[in-house]
């Protein structure tokens, strides 16, 4: 195998990429856009090794793993990779091992593969599952896992819901995280704009019953047969 080069001029288009994700309504990829400008979304892939086996004014990309594609355990799609540098090319067989090591620690998952499957291979503990209902089916055996093939391409149900499940629960961690350090000005501002819509709707309420009690009360209505 020749060895591996890193030219930027040539690798550069693969630094990047459109972003796509699952649409649950059409089942299929579709490009991801930003809800903002609504313009796609790019993300960054770690570079990779080229060959110049073919010569050196075309390098093609090598041919090794050089990431894992997985959903990790707060929720984000990750190309995680598998060696210490684009251009080692054997480095899946000992960084990687640390790499698989640590996700089965926190239980990532392959991207669209069935959660179930990953708990019945052994690489994927039922409690790291954070769906309660996918969690609760995995641990009494009841859970069922797809069957067909699924990955990237094509997303399996469940892992439709635990991607889901998994952002949630990491939406509630950050705001908890970051509630816990907010400064003191902040909780000074936080406690003055509380208290002055407090005092706001304490004002309107008392001029609401100053205005009803400022009001005549109606006369009575006289009743038929009635002197006048």
């Amino acid at each position: 195998m020749a060895e591996p080069i890193l030219w930027a001029h040539k690798a550069a288009a693969t630094r990047s990429r459109i972003a796509r994700r699952w649409n649950e309504a059409t089942q299929k990829l579709e490009i991801a856009v930003d809800e903002e400008t609504g313009l796609p979304v790019r993300e960054r892939v770690p570079q990779r090794a080229h060959e110049a086996s073919s010569g050196y004014s075309e390098p093609r990309v090598a041919r090794h793993q050089r990431t894992l594609y997985v959903l990790q355990h707060d929720g984000t799609l990750a190309h995680v990779p598998m060696t210490m540098g684009a251009g080692d090319i054997d480095g899946a067989d000992h960084f990687g091992k640390y790499v698989r090591a640590k996700a089965r620690h926190f239980g990532w998952l392959p991207v669209g593969q069935c959660p179930l499957r990953a708990v019945a291979a052994g690489t994927v503990q039922p409690h790291q599952l954070r769906d309660a209902d996918l969690r609760a089916s995995a641990t009494d055996g009841t859970g069922k896992a797809c069957q067909g093939s699924f990955g990237e391409e094509r997303w399996c149900p469940h892992f439709v819901a635990e991607e889901r499940a998994r952002k949630a629960l990491n939406a509630k961690v950050q705001a908890k995280r970051a509630a816990a350090h907010q400064s003191e000005a902040d909780k000074i501002i936080r406690a003055g704009q509380q208290q002055t819509k407090d005092i706001v709707s304490g004002v309107a309420n008392v001029l609401a019953d100053a205005i009803r009690l400022s009001q005549p009360e109606p006369a009575p209505r006289s009743k038929r047969g009635d002197t006048p």
